[in-house]
């Protein structure tokens, strides 16, 4: 059973700030965009800051600088030739 995951684009994110904005519901927002709802429901926990200026709001610039910063620190496969 291979199930083919993607991450979320920048466009995509810009998407998910506007229809916060909007007051739309996550599982409105996962169809407008075309993702599951748990995919907009992991983002927002895993953005949404719960202290600070920025709390309780979703920034596309902060998400898409967490995304890059994970992307960095991810272990690389190294393939040994003989």
């Amino acid at each position: 059973m291979d199930k083919n995951y993607t991450q979320l684009n920048l466009i995509q994110r810009y998407q998910i700030e506007a229809l916060l904005k909007t007051g739309l519901r996550q599982n409105l927002i996962a169809n407008q965009i075309g993702v599951h709802p748990s995919t907009v429901g992991r983002e927002l926990k895993r953005i949404i800051a719960l202290k600070g200026i920025t709390a309780r709001d979703y920034l596309v610039s902060n998400a898409q600088r967490k995304t890059d910063i994970l992307h960095q620190q991810k272990l690389k496969q190294v393939l040994f030739t003989a």
